[in-house]
């Protein structure tokens, strides 16, 4: 019996499936990274006595957002899968 040495195609669908869920949960925090990058400009740029607190709290939101956010997307993934 012949030997062969080709290798054997293999597929894996879920690999397919989960770089492109990666790419769109990549994408959606995007959005929220800009956001980020603007407030915090703004807040570096603030004097110690002008409204600091307030641009502090909008990027704490921000901040929160975004776990928010990814915990949500891990969650209902693995809903899914499994």
């Amino acid at each position: 019996m012949p030997i062969s040495t080709k290798p054997k195609k293999t597929t894996n669908k879920n690999m397919g499936f989960l770089k492109e869920v990666d790419a769109f949960a990549l994408q959606q925090s995007r959005g929220n990274e800009k956001r980020l990058g603007k407030y915090q400009r703004r807040l570096s740029r603030k004097p110690k006595d002008s409204y600091r607190e307030k641009a502090r709290l909008k990027i704490a939101c921000i901040h929160e957002r975004t776990a928010n956010f990814r915990r949500n997307f891990l969650d209902t993934l693995s809903y899914r899968l499994v």
